[in-house]
């Protein structure tokens, strides 16, 4: 029987999916990557929703390493509530230094901080997507924009296509330079955590943590229903 655990390759498409869908809904993507594209001109549709996918493919080779780019840095933060699963500024600063994205020349530092407010900059703040989304801080759809803004900006001198300063970016700043504690979850369940004596643990002490869960997953509910959030999470240790 084939296992459910972890993070699937469908698990990563359904998110880069879900991802590439929200950026899409910003207006001003579509028109950054005509600018930044020399092969699309203005009226030719359907060679930039062309790139568009291309740009999206880009990501979608190595999606589950943004992916754990994304959470690692959310976790360096000591943000509470929802602001702990979007990267704030200072994450995001020292993401772009950890790997090395300013060159000194096409793509300064005080670059980065630029890019960092222009994705912040919400087109209609009364939209259903405004009210999920944090102030002064990336949501996963938002990091994408960045990414794609800071490698045109360091690239785009020599390379004509959005798309392919995509590929120079993870290939050359993202990838080389992941933290080494941005591990793959799914090693960790794998080595340390689904076999029978975690498991026995687990099971000698059911009873214990059943309470413990009760008792915290109570302290907040959620439209009356029982809820362990990351404050509760923080509450309890």
């Amino acid at each position: 029987r084939r296992s459910t655990r972890g993070t699937t390759p469908g698990i990563v498409r359904r998110a880069l999916k879900s991802d590439w869908e929200r950026l899409l809904q910003e207006p001003r993507f579509e028109r950054f990557i005509l600018k930044h594209t020399k092969a699309v001109k203005s009226g030719e549709d359907d060679v930039l929703q062309a790139e568009i996918n291309e740009v999206r493919d880009a990501f979608g080779s190595c999606y589950a390493q943004v992916l754990r780019c994304f959470q690692f840095y959310c976790a360096a933060s000591t943000s509470m509530g929802n602001g702990a699963f979007s990267i704030q500024l200072n994450q995001y600063m020292q993401l772009v230094n950890d790997m090395g994205m300013a060159d000194g020349r096409y793509c300064k530092v005080e670059d980065l901080g630029t890019i960092f407010t222009q994705v912040n900059f919400e087109t209609d703040k009364k939209s259903a997507q405004a009210d999920v989304n944090e102030d002064k801080a990336l949501m996963r759809h938002e990091l994408l924009e960045c990414l794609v803004r800071i490698a045109t900006k360091r690239y785009g001198h020599k390379i004509k296509d959005s798309s392919d300063c995509v590929t120079a970016l993870l290939e050359n700043q993202l990838i080389p330079n992941m933290p080494p504690d941005a591990v793959d979850p799914d090693v960790f369940r794998r080595e340390r955590l689904y076999n029978e004596p975690v498991d026995a643990v687990f099971r000698a002490h059911a009873d214990a943590l059943q309470v413990i869960y009760e008792i915290y997953s109570n302290l907040h509910p959620v439209e009356g229903k029982a809820h362990l959030g990351i404050e509760e999470w923080y509450q309890l240790f």
